[in-house]
Formats: structure tokens, C-alpha cells, sequence
């Protein structure tokens, strides 16, 4: 089956935070991130990234990736005693509107840089979190070794990325859905992240190193941000449009039903 131009041009637009910025709409960007945060399963996650932090001895935290500032602000109302979060982007929209959100005299602070490069001391950190961010980066390896790098000897690592292979959509066209959620995954920077992270803190020197698998249950506009990013359905195949019209009429009667696995990783420098 054809893809359409506008899944081609559109399916990439959830896979650009590495690049939001030379976009021409980042606030579409922004939008996502709070529609998204706004699921009741990514509540889960931000808590469980906290938890397996515990017992929270930890003064300093980097979060990487740290987008609008959600989770940093989250993590900062459960553990009050923290003295100090630096939440880091590559993007200088997504800091700039996490700045806006900065409650005065905050221990929170917020700066633009490169996972790959970060400007930090060596051991400069008690943990390190990114969620959702790995996924996204032009080298997982090298941007994984800096995060352990700014983070203290027995410091802990905590990632969560989704599996872009997992994204579970309830449809009767069960091959067409299979070529959506394909597409989707191939169009993905590193649509194995999820599952790969495990992996990866080994290689990487990491000990006590567990994982956790998550599901986050979609809405349909979410779903909708994801696969066709900011382009309507007026340009897709009529198999297409049809598709996208049974996941209306199953959300309208309560039948909607999608999932995004995940794998929420944490392991000890």
C-alpha cells in the first residue's frame, strides 16, 4: 500500500524534539508534552522514576531532557529536601517556557545543552533521570556515558523510553494497523530504545541494574498527535481516512482502547 504524502511529511513530527526549534510551530511541540503528561499512566511513570531513587539521600539531580519542566517539578514536590534540580534541554523553546513555569526563589533551575556534551563536573550530581529522551538522541551510548559521567560514584541512573514496536492500537483492519504502527516505529530516531536500555547500562558499567515494563493508555488525540502530528486527515488515502473514522466512532461509543510499552530502567554507578 502507498503511503500518503502526508503521513510521510508527518509521521517525523513527534520523533523532532531533538530539533523543535527549527520547526515552524515549537508551541505544537509544548502542547504534546502537557497533553501527553496529562495521561493518568504517565503519572505512574513520574512516580516510579522517584521511587526507585529511594531512599533519597540525594541532594542534586540532572534530568535530562527536561522539556516544559513537569517532572522536575513534580520531583520536587515529593522531596522537598532535594536542594537543587537542573533540568536540561536541547531545545531553547522548551526552556524558555520551562522558565515561565518557575515558581521565585525555586531550587529548581533550567538551562539549554547537549546530552552529548554536558558542561557539568565529573561525579557533579547524586542521580540522573530522562524520560522519554534517549529515544530521540543522535547517540544514545555517548549521551548514557555523560550522564553517568556527571553523576557520583553509588549515584543512580533512571531512564524510561518508550518501545516504538509496542504501541498496541484495537482495530479490525489488523494489517493496515500493522503498516501504521511499522511506519511509525521506522520513522523513529531509535525505535528500539525502550527495549535496548537494559542492554546498555550493562555495557555500560552500571550495577544492581533492574527494569520495569510500563504500558501508558492513549487518548485518541494523543494517538492522533503521534502518528499524524500537526497535519489533518484531509490528505490521507481513503483506506486511511477510513481507519482513522472507526477509532472515532470507537471512542464515541467507549471502545477506544491504544497502549505505548515502555521500559523504565535504573541502575547504580
Amino acid at each position: 500500500m502507498a503511503i500518503s504524502k502526508a503521513v510521510k511529511n508527518t509521521i517525523d513530527s513527534v520523533g523532532k524534539f531533538t530539533s523543535v526549534d527549527m520547526t515552524h510551530d515549537p508551541k505544537w511541540f509544548i502542547n504534546f508534552m502537557d497533553e501527553a503528561n496529562c495521561l493518568p499512566d504517565h503519572e505512574i511513570i513520574n512516580r516510579k522514576l522517584a521511587e526507585v531513587l529511594e531512599p533519597l539521600d540525594y541532594k542534586s539531580i540532572i534530568e535530562l531532557g527536561c522539556g516544559t519542566g513537569n517532572d522536575v517539578r513534580y520531583l520536587l514536590s515529593i522531596y522537598p529536601d532535594v536542594t537543587e534540580i537542573v533540568g536540561v534541554d536541547l531545545s531553547e523553546a522548551m526552556i524558555a517556557e520551562a522558565n515561565s513555569r518557575i515558581i521565585e526563589g525555586s531550587r529548581i533551575r533550567f538551562e539549554k545543552g547537549d546530552g552529548k556534551h554536558l558542561h557539568f563536573d565529573d561525579n557533579r550530581f547524586d542521580a540522573a533521570r530522562a524520560k522519554l529522551v534517549l529515544m530521540h538522541c543522535d547517540s544514545i551510548d555517548t549521551t548514557l556515558s555523560e550522564l553517568i559521567r556527571v553523576v557520583k560514584p553509588n549515584g543512580k541512573v533512571a531512564i524510561f523510553d518508550h518501545d516504538f514496536d509496542g504501541l498496541l492500537i484495537d482495530h479490525s483492519d489488523v494489517k493496515l494497523t500493522r503498516e501504521i504502527v511499522e511506519r511509525l516505529s521506522n520513522k523513529a530516531k531509535n525505535n528500539w530504545s525502550g527495549r535496548q536500555l537494559f542492554g546498555r547500562f550493562l555495557n555500560h558499567g552500571l550495577v544492581n541494574v533492574s527494569v520495569e515494563a510500563i504500558s501508558v493508555n492513549l487518548t485518541l488525540g494523543v494517538l492522533r498527535s503521534m502518528i499524524l502530528g500537526q497535519e489533518d486527515m484531509a490528505h490521507l488515502s481513503k483506506a486511511e481516512q477510513a481507519w482513522w473514522e472507526e477509532l472515532v466512532i470507537k471512542n464515541e461509543k467507549g471502545l477506544f482502547f491504544a497502549s505505548f510499552i515502555g521500559f523504565l530502567v535504573v541502575g547504580t554507578k
